[in-house]
């Protein structure tokens, strides 16, 4: 098998793993965004961790393993019912989002609503949930 077939295979093999925006160079994409923060959140919903954990910055970056992220995850005491985005805003490759969630607590009876802001970075060729930006 010559060179160029070799990596005309390689690359074939490749191309379903990475994400289509790395494939073609594109920007950041709102749709995109859209659907990673639903898959999130839903994931959040129904306490799939791997599928939460996977689109945490820290995953791809390297600075959240997988056992922290169950760790802090186990620690949090509610439990998220809903939640529905109010606000999206996108700058270059961060985006800021405001949710309204509804939360449970096993200790209280009734569910509560809250407020929170989730940031969203784009990395590697897809939008990632990170950590809240540092204050200046």
């Amino acid at each position: 098998m010559d060179i160029k077939t070799l990596l005309l295979l390689m690359a074939a093999l490749l191309v379903p793993i990475a994400p289509a925006s790395v494939l073609s160079g594109e920007q950041p994409d709102r749709a995109r965004l859209d659907e990673r923060v639903a898959a999130y959140w839903d994931a959040i919903r129904i306490r799939d961790l791997a599928t939460a954990y996977a689109l945490e910055l820290g995953s791809v970056d390297g600075t959240l393993t997988a056992d922290a992220f169950r760790r802090r995850s186990d620690k949090n005491v509610w439990d998220l019912v809903e939640y529905k985005i109010t606000t999206v805003e996108i700058d270059g490759e961060e985006a800021r989002l405001e949710l309204d969630t509804v939360v449970r607590a096993p200790q209280i009876a009734k569910p509560l609503k809250r407020s929170r802001a989730d940031r969203w970075v784009f990395s590697k060729g897809d939008w990632y949930r990170a950590p809240a930006a540092p204050t200046r």
